[in-house]
């Protein structure tokens, strides 16, 4: 028996060697039956790294799947959102017009807004006003400190210079 036969056939059948075969005229019945191992042997690692392949292509597909799935989550969030915000500026936009025509003007064919619509309408222009406030009050903070920082560095330095003197000076009881 060959090397490669007797290599082969141990690791096809285990480690179990098969009985010895005479030399005479077997060595080319051995040679291919090492040659019918060592192919089925390849067909085996053929099949484990195939079934290797197709295991990480469906991890990857998997993956991408998961990922896809996020985005159209996220996009339908977002477009919830908007709606949800576009609505919310619509129906403020409503409430305002009928407010203005159905309960100051009394126009006919527009329906006045209820106590509780009132209320919630005045809360919300109420926040929305402070908001602009807010916003173009920072906003001419900012401008004056971009146009003359030394002006302004002097003014809010006044300001802070009062505020806290005056806190201080109402603990200590001057």
């Amino acid at each position: 028996m060959s090397a490669v036969a007797s290599t082969a056939e141990r690791e096809y059948y285990g480690g179990y060697e098969p009985e010895e075969e005479e030399e005479s005229g077997q060595n080319e019945a051995a040679n291919s039956r090492a040659l019918n191992i060592a192919q089925n042997l390849a067909r085996k690692k053929a099949i484990a790294s195939a079934e290797d392949i197709k295991q990480e292509a469906f991890r990857q597909a998997a993956e991408l799947a998961k990922q896809r799935a996020r985005q159209m989550m996220l996009r339908r969030v977002s477009w919830a959102f908007a709606a949800s915000l576009v609505g919310l500026i619509v129906a403020y936009l409503i409430m305002t017009a009928q407010m203005i025509l159905g309960n100051w003007l009394k126009v006919s064919g527009v329906p006045p807004l209820e106590l509780w619509e009132q209320i919630v309408w005045g809360v919300v222009s109420l926040i929305i006003l402070l908001t602009f406030i807010l916003f173009f009050g920072l906003l001419m903070i900012i401008l004056r400190m971009a146009l003359s920082p030394a002006d302004f560095l002097a003014i809010f330095g006044q300001l802070l210079q009062d505020w806290f003197g005056n806190i201080i000076g109402n603990i200590i009881g001057t």
